[in-house]
């Protein structure tokens, strides 16, 4: 049996109608030497009889399913620990990956490249905003990835990329509700040697109410996670970062806590209040302002000034807007 370029990993809760459009996107790929692993997340609403219905014709697709619902981060790894091929790929359910997608990534392939990533766009609505790209000269070292991933030019979001396998290691996503992918990057970007950039927007993230990332599953507290993971991992040991980008990123994990506690009402706590107030530092607000992230730097120090105050003002604004 011949090993397909690319696996393709599909987790699906609930959104089958969503899937069957993003199933036919990939089938239609320019390229098409690829597997899907479309993973029912303990669906309860027939998706996966929808989706059994809609990949029934092509070999390439198959279904797994998840029982009981376990979530986003561990039907990821159910769908890796279920494909073979060298690079690796997870898609959103209810996301646009442009029709030469595959193709364009696997042309940018290098014997030690273990990581691609394109442009992606982000659509609220009828209007499609353009998402940061890592800077610099690619390929990118290690410790140019970590940087930029720390500095926030390189989110957490997984599927405006392709990975080799072998960066991925076993389970990769941890057990959360949400920021799991996130907290996956920060573990996978020290082990890739060399990162290729391609500045072309192959992929389009769909912004939903309803998503994980728009929906009550998001609890706030997750935001203050990768930022511990920075604050355990022995990258200065390894020459992979600097204290100044490791203090900006334990702001950028502060402030996301302070959004997402404001979104959704009871999502904060009074302990991860004072978890996020420890995150803000005088070396972190100094790089932000020297990097001329001034607004950064003020919702930081207006959030270790009162955690509560902040999150009921960014509440408040909300509703008005």
């Amino acid at each position: 049996m011949t090993v397909p370029a690319l696996s393709i990993v599909l987790p699906v809760h609930n959104d089958g109608i969503y899937a069957v459009s993003t199933i036919a996107r990939l089938a239609s790929q320019t390229r098409g030497d690829f597997e899907c692993v479309v993973v029912d997340d303990g669906s309860t609403d027939g998706s996966g009889n929808v989706i059994a219905g809609a990949i029934a014709s092509d070999r390439r697709f198959r279904l797994e399913p998840l029982e009981p619902a376990a979530g986003q981060g561990a039907a990821r790894n159910l769908g890796l620990r279920s494909t073979s091929a060298e690079w690796v790929w997870f898609v959103d359910a209810d996301d646009e990956p442009r029709d030469d997608f595959v193709e364009r990534m696997l042309e940018c392939v290098q014997p030690t490249v273990d990581l691609v990533v394109c442009r992606a766009l982000e659509r609220r609505g009828t209007v499609a905003t353009p998402l940061p790209l890592p800077g610099g000269r690619p390929p990118l070292s290690p410790a140019e990835l970590v940087g930029e991933l720390l500095r926030g030019n390189v989110r957490g979001y997984v599927w405006n990329r392709i990975f080799r396998r072998t960066v991925l290691g076993a389970d990769p996503f941890p057990d959360l509700t949400s920021k799991q992918d996130i907290v996956a990057m920060v573990e996978i970007a020290p082990r890739c040697r060399a990162t290729a950039v391609l500045d072309e927007p192959l992929y389009t993230y769909v912004r939903r109410g309803d998503s994980v990332t728009g929906g009550r599953a998001n609890r706030a507290s997750n935001a203050l996670v990768p930022a511990r993971r920075v604050a355990e991992a022995d990258w200065a040991g390894r020459r992979l970062s600097t204290a100044d980008d490791r203090a900006l990123y334990a702001l950028l994990g502060a402030t996301s806590y302070a959004h997402d506690a404001a979104r959704f009402a009871g999502a904060g706590s009074r302990e991860s209040d004072t978890q996020a107030r420890r995150l803000v530092t005088t070396r972190g607000l100094a790089r932000a302002v020297r990097l001329g992230r001034h607004a950064l730097a003020v919702k930081a120090a207006a959030l270790w000034v009162s955690p509560r105050l902040y999150v009921r003002a960014i509440a408040l604004a909300g509703r008005r807007s």
